[in-house]
């Protein structure tokens, strides 16, 4: 195979350096559009998965451990990746908004979690009031979010963690 003289990245730095302000601008844009698409295209494989249970033929409790382990995403990241995957499946209009980025990773996830809570706590959610819920998060941010879905209902919401300081005491 070809062998790399140096950092890997050192020929794809190289060529960024010499690359124009806007030509770099354009091409950092239609890398995150790209990286947009391959999440949900991810999603839906994940979702797949899911349906079919292959992570249990590989040897793995559940999706989750599939994604932690095999897939290599830290447990924060698979969690939010496999909540985003369950508001997708039940409101498949999440793709496009998560591709034009109008929604992220993260606020599917938030929104998820408020319905998964609204069914625990013996409610539940309709499609039509999901869909009202994604329309309602679309280019907020987790904490708007969060303030959004507080406001709807409060004890659904699993506020963020706030950074604590450990000491040895």
């Amino acid at each position: 195979g070809p062998s790399f003289v140096g950092p890997p990245f050192e020929g794809a730095s190289m060529i960024l350096t010499q690359m124009e302000n806007r030509d770099l601008l354009e091409s950092t844009k239609a890398l995150a559009s790209e990286e947009r698409q391959i999440q949900v295209e991810l999603l839906w494989h994940l979702l797949e998965i899911q349906r079919r249970k292959l992570f249990l033929e590989i040897g793995y409790e559940s999706l989750y451990d599939y994604v932690v382990k095999e897939l290599g995403y830290g447990n924060g990241a698979a969690y939010r990746r496999i909540q985003a995957m369950r508001l997708l499946e039940s409101v498949p209009s999440v793709t496009r908004k998560i591709e034009e980025g109008k929604i992220n990773i993260s606020t599917a996830a938030q929104v998820q979690n408020f319905i998964r809570a609204e069914k625990r706590n013996g409610g539940s959610v309709s499609y039509q009031k999901r869909v009202e819920m994604v329309e309602a998060i679309e280019n907020k941010s987790t904490r708007d979010v969060e303030k959004h879905l507080i406001h709807l209902r409060p004890e659904n919401v699993v506020q963020t963690e706030r950074v604590r300081f450990v000491t040895a005491e």
